[in-house]
């Protein structure tokens, strides 16, 4: 019996061990997306407005999404947002190739991070996409077949994993026809595919407009 009580006991601390693990993980979680919101929300109303911005903005979403990491590193929003972060940085820079590049470098890696927390996301890679593209857009011949067979992967995934995205399909496609030739047969597949289906949205303007 008293091997019996020993036992329960042990299992009552472990239970209750487990209780305070599972409310600690869920009030970081939580706290890292309250302290994330201002950040995130900014960054949102930049890229679905087009109003200006200055650096400034981008330094105190910086700051934000950092505080925000360290409460919960393991959160994808946190680098896809500095992905995004580091891409408006590259258009304030549009004068200043080798700045621009530097800044696409740095969301690209932002952006792999994010994939690897979050890999099935149709939108993160159709994202790096046209960061690949940009960077293609003066790349040196060291750095040209590396950013090309990222690009084509990327490509894929997007194609593969949004199949009725079309906001995905479309960015993706018009991409996919300026580096055909790089390409690979499934790629070129996956793309031919994604043409024909922005045909069929193209003939059905209201599934286009509810999938806008």
């Amino acid at each position: 019996m008293i091997q019996g009580l020993a036992m329960s006991r042990a299992v009552r601390l472990v239970l209750a061990s487990l209780i305070v693990f599972i409310m600690f993980e869920l009030t970081r979680s939580g706290l890292a997306d309250f302290v994330r919101l201002p950040a995130t929300a900014l960054i949102d109303d930049i890229q679905n407005t087009n109003r200006p911005f200055t650096t400034y903005d981008l330094n105190e979403a910086m700051d934000t999404l950092d505080l925000s990491g360290r409460i919960d590193p393991a959160n994808p929003l946190i680098p896809e947002y500095r992905g995004h972060i580091y891409f408006l940085r590259a258009r304030l820079a549009m004068n200043l190739p080798r700045l621009r590049d530097g800044y696409l470098e740095y969301a690209r890696d932002e952006y792999l991070r994010a994939l690897a927390l979050r890999p099935n996301s149709a939108y993160l890679w159709s994202t790096l996409v046209i960061v690949d593209d940009r960077l293609l857009e003066q790349a040196d011949e060291q750095k040209r077949p590396i950013l090309e067979a990222e690009l084509g992967r990327s490509i894929l995934h997007a194609c593969r994993l949004g199949p009725w995205e079309y906001p995905i399909l479309s960015a993706v496609s018009n991409v996919a026809d300026q580096h055909w030739s790089s390409l690979d047969a499934a790629q070129r597949s996956a793309v031919l595919t994604a043409k024909q289906r922005l045909a069929s949205f193209q003939t059905q303007p209201v599934l286009k407009k509810r999938l806008q």
